[in-house]
């Protein structure tokens, strides 16, 4: 099967607000169309809200829904996609779970288990996101490794782990989270893939990390 190679940014809210802003649309989609090329995607995260379900029926763009459960819209004119995800608060750190369908929104602050379940049973796809950053669940997994299986991704760089505030955040915690994915048992490995992304809360951030996948010429 003919593939291309595209950047992908999946971790990104766009604005530390949800709120949307007239001509929001076309701006975010210029932006990710510059910063990551022709087939990019973004995955714009919901965070105790559905900015990515008010973004994507903001005016704008034309725009195709991908998928009977609408969790990515296509935007033909500039070859991008975006993906919906939502970063979960649990009891031992956030989780990021990709792909979940239009108006769903997993619990908050519930064990990393419970919401690994539900998480599952809505067909997401599952990350350790900042593992060893501000609310990030590495400890968890130092002390149960073998959930790590259940996961599809494990993110080394996070660009905004990289930004390093004295007695406020973790130093050098993309290079931490590097060494605890490399610590994981062997069994794992093969099946977690490692992913860089943004985490950016500003039109600035947008695909300042991303991470480079092989994907079918026709995957929107």
């Amino acid at each position: 099967m003919p593939t291309r190679f595209v950047k992908a940014d999946i971790h990104n809210h766009l604005r530390t607000s949800s709120r949307r802003h007239k001509g929001e649309f076309n701006r975010a989609v210029d932006v990710t169309s510059r910063r990551l090329g022709n087939g990019g995607i973004l995955g714009l995260v919901n965070f105790s809200d559905a900015r990515y379900e008010t973004f994507v029926e903001t005016p704008g763009y034309e725009r195709m829904a991908v998928g009977e459960q609408r969790n990515a819209i296509y935007i033909p004119c500039r070859d991008l996609l975006i993906v919906k995800g939502q970063e979960v608060p649990t009891q031992h750190g956030h989780v990021l779970v990709m792909g979940l369908g239009h108006g769903i929104h997993l619990k908050e602050n519930r064990t990393v288990e419970d919401t690994l379940k539900e998480a599952q049973g809505s067909s997401g796809i599952l990350i350790v996101d900042h593992p060893c950053y501000v609310a990030g669940i590495g400890q968890y997994i130092k002390e149960h490794p073998t959930y790590i299986e259940q996961f599809d991704g494990f993110e080394t760089h996070n660009a905004e782990a990289d930004l390093w505030l004295p007695r406020v955040t973790p130093r050098h915690a993309n290079q931490e989270a590097g060494k605890l994915f490399k610590s994981l048992p062997d069994d794992f490995l093969g099946s977690v893939g490692e992913i860089a992304t943004s985490n950016g809360h500003s039109f600035y951030e947008v695909g300042r990390s991303w991470t480079g996948l092989e994907m079918p010429t026709s995957y929107a």
